[in-house]
């Protein structure tokens, strides 16, 4: 067992030559090794590490049993545990059983200890922002709009996936053994709060709730893309917290990550082509300076948002890049925790936009002027009625589409 830092005393490299893990004859006396042994130098400053022990077969038994030992850990790093064979022989030995670490703090990996803190801290975020949203919806519950009732529901999902991951690594740290049921649950909260994001985010970009009721025949195409990105992220979330991404081949990691990523730049794609539309439908229209207004400090939301990913991105792809033996262990969460933060911004400036009250329900299209053929938003068709609004053959009921719009009147020529 051995430090990262301490990788090259394990072995021998030659000048010119490839590194040998295993003494021969001809190394002896240029490694000062032990011919038939694993090369293993010691360090100056301590001659017990690198820590080695010898596990032997008794005579003719096929089978060699390592008692139990504790090393003691005192120095902070990212520590290896390597088993080795000199004896072609045993070449197809298999190593059956495990190890415990424990840290001061509980038994998290330390890659993994931050996750704790922060993902208690992402908790309380949620719980506060949704709160706040909760009182600021009961304040103008007469005008809440099917896209507000849908950012309800994607902070709820947030707080229930940063509650259950949580609970998930203080069990694991508590333990030492990681509860897969909790690890599954709140990767397809995940999945789900992720999918329901990107929705909320390009029926937002169409106009849905405040230029448009309905979204008309790109419900279902939202409806299949949501599906598909579903699906997609699953396998790689469930294959990435739970299985071992990192064992498999490369073709398999591409075979998980390239439909996430290429789904990922449909919804960027779509998202920004429905908000040019958006912007161009009401620039065009003079009375439509409000909506306008709101209309670009989302796009600026968006657009600062996928700026700062792209940039993320490539300091992910230089930081794995260049950190191959986890020498920088200690800021690896952080990689994670970005995307975490990132969504939460994001929710936190729809909410921001979207902000129950008189000042977005003034917005609403009128509902006396609906888009032909547009069935109800793919969020949630049982909103339709509330946001349809009226009864039948009564006068004109309270309803988000009914407060009047301030676009131009239309005039129709007569000849």
């Amino acid at each position: 067992m051995f430090k990262v830092s301490e990788r090259g005393l394990i072995g021998y490299q030659s000048v010119g030559g490839a590194r040998r893990y295993c003494c021969s004859e001809s190394l002896a006396s240029e490694a000062g090794c032990t011919p038939g042994r694993p090369i293993v130098m010691p360090l100056a400053d301590d001659p017990r590490r690198p820590w080695t022990r010898d596990i032997h077969f008794s005579g003719a038994r096929e089978v060699a049993v390592a008692r139990d030992a504790a090393v003691r850990i005192e120095h902070t790093g990212m520590y290896h545990l390597w088993f080795m064979t000199c004896d072609a022989s045993l070449a197809t030995t298999r190593v059956a059983g495990f190890t415990a670490w424990k840290n001061p703090n509980g038994f998290l990996p330390g890659m993994m200890a931050h996750n704790l803190p922060f993902f208690r801290a992402m908790s309380a975020a949620y719980v506060a922002l949704s709160l706040g949203w909760l009182v600021a919806c009961a304040a103008a519950w007469r005008h809440v709009l099917p896209l507000q009732h849908c950012i309800s529901a994607v902070l709820l999902l947030g707080m229930a996936e940063m509650l259950t991951w949580s609970v998930d690594y203080d069990t694991f740290n508590e333990t030492g053994f990681r509860p897969y049921g909790t690890t599954v649950l709140a990767v397809l909260f995940g999945a789900v709060r992720k999918t329901l994001s990107r929705m909320l985010l390009l029926v937002a970009a169409m106009g849905f709730g405040i230029v448009r009721p309905t979204l008309g025949e790109a419900r279902a195409r939202v409806l299949a893309l949501g599906a598909a990105y579903f699906l997609a992220t699953c396998g790689l979330d469930v294959t990435t917290h739970v299985g071992t991404i990192d064992d498999l081949s490369r073709g398999a990691r591409v075979f998980l990550v390239a439909p996430v990523a290429g789904l990922d730049a449909g919804f960027i794609l779509w998202t920004f082509t429905s908000l040019s539309a958006t912007l161009a439908l009401l620039s065009a229209r003079r009375a439509a300076a409000p909506k306008l207004d709101l209309y670009r400090r989302f796009t600026n939301a968006l657009a600062a948002a996928v700026v700062v990913s792209i940039a993320w991105i490539g300091y992910e792809v230089w930081f794995k890049v260049s950190d191959a033996h986890n020498a920088h262990w200690q800021s690896d969460w952080v990689t994670a925790a970005f995307w975490h933060i990132l969504s939460f911004l994001l929710i936190a400036a729809m909410c921001a936009t979207w902000l129950p009250g008189d000042a977005v329900a003034q917005f609403v299209r009128s509902a006396a002027e609906p888009v032909p053929g547009s069935p109800t938003s793919p969020c949630a068709a049982a909103l339709e009625a509330g946001a349809s609004g009226g009864g039948r053959g009564g006068a004109a009921a309270a309803s988000p589409f009914t407060l009047g719009d301030e676009e131009e009147p239309r005039t129709s020529k007569t000849s």
